[in-house]
């Protein structure tokens, strides 16, 4: 199967909102490549309002619960590789 390229459609979007009212406007400029009696109706300049995603926010959660959380997992770790080489020790006793 061959495949012809009649022309290239470049979409070069633009945006300024911050989504800060819970809406995102934003606005595309295109540029056809090709013969301006080939270029088809989707490649066109346009613009658009779209709700922002929602996110999650977890206030309960910040910097300081991270490193308390990576502290405690490090602790953690320690007393189990501590517990395991005294086991093994004692095995070697015997």
């Amino acid at each position: 199967m061959t495949m012809i390229t009649i022309g290239t459609c470049v979409f070069d979007e633009n945006s300024v909102d911050d989504c800060s009212d819970g809406f995102l406007s934003y606005s595309w400029v295109t540029s056809w490549t090709g013969n301006p009696e080939d270029k088809p109706s989707s490649c066109a300049d346009g613009s658009r309002v779209i709700e922002c995603p929602a996110q999650v926010q977890l206030p309960f959660f910040g910097i300081y619960n991270v490193l308390l959380s990576i502290i405690i997992i490090i602790v953690i770790y320690l007393a189990l590789n501590y517990r395991k080489t005294k086991r093994g020790k004692r095995r070697g006793k015997k």
